[in-house]
């Protein structure tokens, strides 16, 4: 059996881009691709086809509020032209930024839950 760990602590290794299960091995290979299973471990990191779609959801909500809040704020201050221009940008490059942490997230919560699965 595997052994548990808190929420907090997954996060933290997740925050860190590192293996949820040990905190010993990065989970990315380059910027984009997320490695097999842990080097250290053996922790699957890539479970099945269409896993991270959570983390879309994360990343897309999380840019949408931010992308959305000041172009909104702008807009109805008067600088449509700025709040255009800050949504936009936000919008293109924060999720870019944000990619592997939502994935690295989403592994971490996922991993967390399954072996939790009372909430401890």
């Amino acid at each position: 059996m595997t052994e548990s760990v808190t929420l907090r602590t997954v996060l933290g290794r997740s925050l860190r881009r590192l293996c949820p299960s040990c905190g010993r091995d990065k989970v990315f290979i380059g910027l984009l691709r997320v490695k097999e299973r842990c080097g250290v471990c053996g922790f699957n990191c890539r479970p099945e086809g269409g896993y991270y779609l959570g983390a879309i959801y994360i990343n897309y909500g999380l840019t949408a509020v931010l992308a959305l809040g000041p172009g909104f704020w702008l807009t109805i201050e008067g600088r449509p032209t700025a709040g255009l221009i800050i949504a936009l940008a936000v919008g293109l490059l924060f999720p870019l930024l944000f990619f592997q942490l939502s994935r690295s997230l989403w592994l971490g919560i996922d991993m967390w839950i399954t072996r939790n699965p009372g909430g401890r």
